[in-house]
């Protein structure tokens, strides 16, 4: 989706969240945000770091890349060390209702008026409906992006990215 739309995160900043991999915000990073910001469970950060030095380079000055571990529910630790975040990015992560509540509240401290989340899922969506609820609750408006702006070799019936706004600013 950002490789046909790269004005959506061109010269942002961008916060990954379950980034696995790495492969969502390394192509960011490549498609000119200002910051990408990869995080997932500690078990995951050796090899999410380990891809973002071989696709990026060493994080610094001219590779602005972050590699953090995030519990979703928790506090931020990379919030100091990055501008306001302008997008989120979340791929296939709505499938445990027990971290949905959790995962809102990282939204909510991650996000202010002007950031836009897209989330996408395909199969892995059993928490889709208490995602949508919890958030609702917490000020997002939610759109889905139509499957003509999908890019077209992705398109798949099952497959859906979400675009959610937070309504007021974070507290």
């Amino acid at each position: 989706y950002f490789e046909d739309h790269p004005e959506l995160i061109s010269g942002k900043c961008c916060v990954g969240l379950g980034s696995g991999c790495g492969l969502t915000e390394i192509v960011v990073s490549l498609l000119g945000a200002s910051c990408s910001v990869m995080t997932d469970l500690q078990p995951a950060i050796p090899l999410l770091a380990q891809n973002a030095e071989l696709a990026l380079g060493e994080p610094g000055k001219d590779c602005n890349y972050i590699v953090s571990e995030l519990l979703w529910g928790q506090d931020i630790t990379f919030r100091e060390r990055i501008a306001p975040v302008d997008v989120v990015i979340g791929a296939d992560i709505l499938y445990i209702d027990e971290v949905t509540d959790d995962l809102v509240q990282t939204l909510h401290l991650l996000c202010n008026k002007n950031t836009v989340v897209y989330m996408a899922y395909g199969r892995n969506r059993s928490s889709l409906k208490k995602f949508l609820l919890a958030a609702k609750g917490c000020g997002f408006s939610f759109s889905l992006i139509p499957k003509v702006e999908h890019h077209q070799y992705y398109r798949a019936a099952d497959i859906d990215i979400l675009r959610c706004e937070l309504a007021t600013e974070s507290a």
